[in-house]
């Protein structure tokens, strides 16, 4: 069910570097900063990497040693969902209980169809309307849902940062995207990309010397996202680095 009254309270990033909260206590605002700062923090992470394995729970590097192909965009919202104190119907990860006991595992090629078809169930998934493109708009830290209706026919899922219009009317948005890379390359990185609302797609986006912007490609189209405040949340959050991952930096 999605949550109900919003919490009122305030916290800065740098107190929750320190301690863990239940972030259902909190006021919107600062759970989609939660996010951002939560996203930004492993907007490095590559595939044999410390910060990678705790994404994807050691999944990549097997896919990688055999070069087979494991897209990891679903596995960053995942982490981040777990991370935000939510272990819901949508979320796939192997959870364990503190005797270290498996709770929950994790189901490969899920993590889009629980995304969203589940996001939808549980309330929490926001379509993208062409009639309605003057007032809709994704906020910081949901997750973006986009699409290319043609063949190959490919899905793709990122955390929204944040979006402007440049001085000539272009509308640019920023996120942060697992899933670049090709097979034995799966990392994490920020993207720009220039937003088209005509037609609702994506396209990937280029600030010329001119301070121009090009885009380039078909574009994807956005199909709607996931907003984590809209999930109910009940465990508690915390922004700092697992103690492995922190040792190995």
């Amino acid at each position: 069910m999605p949550k109900g009254i919003t919490g009122n309270k305030r916290i800065e990033m740098t107190e929750l570097m320190s301690k863990s909260v239940k972030l259902a206590d909190y006021d919107d605002d600062t759970q989609r900063e939660y996010l951002v700062s939560l996203a930004h923090m492993y907007k490095d992470a590559r595939v044999g990497d410390a910060q990678f394995k705790e994404i994807c729970q050691g999944r990549a590097e097997p896919a990688r040693d055999q070069n087979v192909f494991f897209s990891t965009c679903g596995e960053l919202a995942m982490f981040l969902l777990e991370r935000f104190g939510y272990r819901g119907k949508v979320l796939n990860r192997d959870l364990f209980d503190d005797s270290g006991k498996k709770v929950r595992a994790w189901r490969s090629g899920k993590n889009i169809e629980y995304l969203f078809m589940r996001g939808r169930k549980e309330g929490a998934f926001v379509e993208y309307l062409l009639s309605r493109r003057k007032d809709r708009r994704p906020q910081p830290g949901t997750i973006v849902y986009v699409g290319n209706e043609g063949k190959p026919n490919t899905e793709h899922v990122f955390l929204f940062d944040s979006d402007f219009v440049t001085e000539q009317g272009v509308e640019i948005w920023s996120s942060i995207d697992a899933g670049q890379g090709g097979r034995r390359d799966q990392h994490v990185a920020e993207r720009v990309r220039v937003f088209d609302e005509k037609t609702g797609r994506l396209f990937d986006g280029r600030e010329t010397a001119r301070r121009q912007w090009e885009r380039s490609g078909t574009g994807r189209r956005v199909i709607g996202w996931l907003d984590p405040v809209l999930l109910e949340l009940t465990e508690k959050a915390t922004l700092k680095l697992l103690r492995a991952v922190a040792d190995a930096a």
